[in-house]
């Protein structure tokens, strides 16, 4: 997927994918629901985590992909300039979706009912939704209780999503 959205993957971004998309042999689900990628500082965490979410939309109908940072207003600073990036690269893959740029609403909008949205990192954020990948920016801005809070959040809203999957990046 990062191919097709205009940035060739670096070997770590390659791994780091490999274990994301790693699939059960029996159920095709994927096997790990928990994944933490760490690397340092301009090291290309927005390619994988536009090339997790834009995966995760296109693979299946009516997936729900969430993105987060430290605030809200960060959280959608970034993913406006995820999507402003692919649509620039002529991604092939930006004909699936269309962007929505309003303030509460930043999201992208998949032809088979599949969204990926920014979101505050707020427990309230999530409340009432559903999720089947969660991407965490910049996790180090977090104290522990509020990452134990929005993990807190998020749980619940993948009670009843096969398959889902937490991607924390620092």
């Amino acid at each position: 997927t990062s191919t097709l959205l205009g940035r060739p993957p670096m070997p770590h971004q390659q791994q780091a994918a490999d274990l994301i998309g790693a699939r059960h042999p029996d159920t095709g689900l994927p096997v790990f629901g928990l994944i933490i990628v760490t690397v340092q500082r301009q090291a290309g965490k927005s390619a994988i985590t536009l090339a997790s979410g834009v995966h995760r939309c296109v693979s299946a109908p009516h997936q729900r992909a969430w993105f987060t940072a430290q605030t809200g207003g960060d959280a959608r600073d970034h993913f406006l300039q995820l999507m402003d990036e692919a649509e620039a690269r002529r991604s092939p893959l930006a004909r699936l979706w269309t962007g929505k740029r309003a303030n509460a609403g930043t999201r992208m909008i998949f032809r088979n009912g599949s969204i990926f949205r920014a979101h505050p990192p707020t427990v309230d954020a999530l409340h009432g939704v559903q999720s089947d990948l969660n991407l965490i920016d910049e996790a180090w801005s977090f104290t522990e209780p509020e990452g134990a809070a929005l993990l807190q959040a998020i749980n619940p809203t993948q009670a009843t999503r096969p398959g889902a999957q937490t991607i924390i990046l620092s």
